[in-house]
């Protein structure tokens, strides 16, 4: 009946172990249903995560799964034009209003700061992603919760313990350095993910601060 049996998962960045992870759990359940799953990386890139569509579109894909980059909506109206099933996981933009399944990320925002506050952290800190990826709603919703949580215990986040570093291990590291020549002193932080606060811990170590000790360090995706 010209069924392709294709499923096409866009993910950001395939060298991060969170998408990698995803994107094979995701192809094991796709076969296990008699379809193939074709994967593309968009590198947080609109103008690519488009041009990908559109080659889904010609391979003539019978649904799509998608991390989207959030910075335009110009392959979710392509998906739209010709009928294409698809859902967005990970994340989801305001103005997206489809299908998705993401984490709760209010939630983590509160569980991560509820859990320095019990810890005894006193001036918390949060080290983001760079500023072009500042605006994407997961980092928005999870650090405003964050935030909110510590306001309400009338604790409020210094403005030089708000640090925009990157979702890699050398953004971290890199970004931790500048800060605490910028005058960090936060006790505890919220990292972008879980490669940047792998860079934090590295710095700290560096400079001699240890990490359960001087400094709480928390990520968000649970990698190995």
């Amino acid at each position: 009946q010209g069924k392709t049996k294709i499923i096409a998962f866009v993910i950001n960045d395939i060298t991060n172990p969170f998408y990698s992870l995803m994107a094979k759990e995701a192809e094991n359940i796709i076969e296990g249903c008699g379809y193939e799953m074709l994967s593309a990386d968009s590198n947080w890139d609109p103008a690519r995560e488009e041009k990908i569509i559109k080659k889904m579109i010609q391979m003539r894909v019978e649904g799509v799964i998608f991390c989207l980059s959030e910075k335009n909506m110009k392959a979710i109206d392509l998906l739209k034009k010709y009928s294409i099933p698809y859902i967005s996981v990970d994340s989801y933009a305001e103005a997206y209003k489809d299908s998705y399944i993401a984490n709760n990320f209010e939630e983590c925002g509160r569980l991560v700061s509820q859990h320095l506050l019990d810890i005894g952290c006193k001036n918390p800190g949060i080290i983001g992603a760079d500023e072009t990826m500042s605006g994407f709603s997961a980092f928005k919703r999870i650090f405003s919760a964050f935030e909110k949580n510590f306001k309400d215990k009338g604790i409020i986040v210094k403005a030089q313990n708000k640090v925009n570093a990157g979702l890699k291990i050398a953004d971290g590291r890199e970004a931790f350095e500048q800060a605490l020549e910028n005058g960090f002193n936060a006790d505890g932080v919220i990292c972008a993910n879980d490669l940047c606060a792998m860079g934090v811990m590295e710095t700290a170590e560096k400079n001699n601060i240890q990490i359960g000790k001087d400094l709480a360090v928390v990520g968000i995706d649970n990698l190995e």
